[in-house]
Parts: structure tokens; sequence; C-alpha cells
């Protein structure tokens, strides 16, 4: 029962967020979906560039009509594009911290980051092959995620 309890809280947080952060990024579910889809609570900004969903994402992104200023939504017409798939995820990851669904630790050195304990914002910049992402605790239920199943380091 207390399972099923963490799982509802977490689809309440993660429908939250989809909510708080539309009008700023209209097309946060997407992304929130490839990230479930993928399955693990960890992973390296290699991994995700090796993803086969990656084009699918940018298709679905790109080919909503753009509401307003959505810089997920220039960065996946970009890759489509011009099949530059780097800037886009890039782009996705900064939003992604900037929401509080995931941390990040740019070096294997150092230790994950989260936007509302330390830096609120990421450039797009400071992301690079080293990179490591991880899923907010609180979403793991609404991913399907259980902890320890992805490589944390």
């Amino acid at each position: 029962m207390i399972y099923e309890a963490e799982i509802d809280y977490s689809r309440g947080r993660r429908e939250a967020l989809e909510s708080e952060w539309r009008s700023a990024f209209p097309t946060l579910k997407i992304l929130l979906n490839f990230l479930s889809s993928i399955g693990k609570e960890a992973v390296s900004f290699e991994e995700l560039c090796a993803v086969e969903k990656i084009d699918e994402l940018e298709f679905s992104i790109s080919s909503v009509p753009q509401i307003d200023y959505d810089p997920i939504h220039q960065a996946a017409q970009s890759a489509f594009d011009d099949k530059e798939i780097g800037n886009f995820l890039k782009e996705a990851i900064a939003i992604l911290y900037r929401v509080g669904v995931i941390g990040v630790k740019f070096n294997a050195n150092e230790r994950f980051i989260w936007s509302h304990l330390d830096m609120a914002l990421i450039a797009t910049t400071m992301i690079g092959s080293q990179t490591r992402i991880i899923v907010h605790p609180i979403l793991h239920g609404s991913f399907g995620l259980r902890a320890g199943k992805g490589n944390i380091e």
C-alpha cells in the first residue's frame, strides 16, 4: 500500500510540474514522456545521444504548433532540420534541470547538483560528454523506476 501511495504521489507531482511550467515550456510533457521511456534513473549525455527515440522526440516536439516562445521547440526544429542532436539535448537537459526534474553532474569527480539547492539555471555550454543526469527521486514512481535501477556514479 505504501508503494502504491508513493506512485500516486509521484504522478501528482509530475502533473503539478507539467501544469506549473506549461506556460514557459509548453512541450514539457513530451520531454517527460521521453525521459520516462528511457527506463533508468541515471544516464550520461553520451547515452542520451545514442537513444533510438531521439528522432521521434525531435519530431514530436517540432511537429506541434509552437506556442509563444518555447526554447525546446526551436532547438527540436533545428535538430530535425540539421540532424544535430547535441544542442537539442543540451537544451532539453537545461530545461529539465530548471524545472527540477533532474539533477546534473558535469564531471565524474563532482556531485549531482539540483536547481532547488544549487544553481537555479545551467547554461547549455556547461553540458558536455562527461555530464550525467539523474531523475529526481520524487518522480521515480511516475516514471516506473525503483531506486538503484540505474548507475548513479
